[in-house]
């Protein structure tokens, strides 16, 4: 990690009069929330009047065990003043942990006073929804340049709306 290119970042959330979003990518999540917590960011943050919220994905299928297990070290990681948004994403399966809905696990409720809303990402049909998703997120696109591109026909663009508007519906309620 560049500590000083961190640092910079840092700076920007202290002293500018805006949100941010921060998108470390798995691989450097972790030293990235270490160094944080370490150096104390939050605490900064706060006395400057400002929160910090962490985005958590829980994916279901075959990753949720690990998922869930993430959760938790995230959720104890953090210091209490950071809130959490929960991503509940279906993509490879159902994220019920052992028949019921994700927020009836043991780690959900340990955490549920840190966790400020939900996010739920469907299964989408696989041919159809899902694929045009797909392409869309292949070739580096938001759903803006998307429904602009002439890559995509009328109806393409129609799903990729349908997928859309629910999920900004349910952002608008955590943001």
């Amino acid at each position: 990690m560049d500590i000083q290119s961190i640092d910079g970042m840092v700076e920007r959330f202290l002293t500018e009069d805006a949100s941010f979003v921060v998108d470390s990518g798995a691989s450097v999540f972790v030293p990235l929330s270490q160094h944080l917590v370490n150096d104390a960011v939050v605490s900064a943050l706060e006395e400057r009047g400002k929160k910090m919220v962490v985005h958590a994905i829980v994916a279901g299928g075959p990753e949720l065990l690990h998922c869930a297990r993430g959760l938790d070290s995230m959720a104890r990681q953090y210091p209490a003043g950071v809130d959490m948004v929960l991503w509940l994403n279906e993509f490879h399966g159902s994220t019920a942990g052992d028949g019921e809905a994700f927020e009836k696990t043991r780690v959900f409720q340990t955490h549920a006073h840190r966790i400020s809303g939900i996010v739920r990402l469907n299964r989408l049909h696989p041919t159809t929804y899902g694929a045009n998703l797909a392409a869309m997120l292949a070739r580096g696109m938001t759903f803006a340049e998307a429904d602009r591109s002439p890559e995509f026909f009328t109806m393409t663009k129609q799903r990729l709306r349908q997928i859309q508007r629910p999920l900004w519906g349910q952002l608008s309620a955590v943001l």
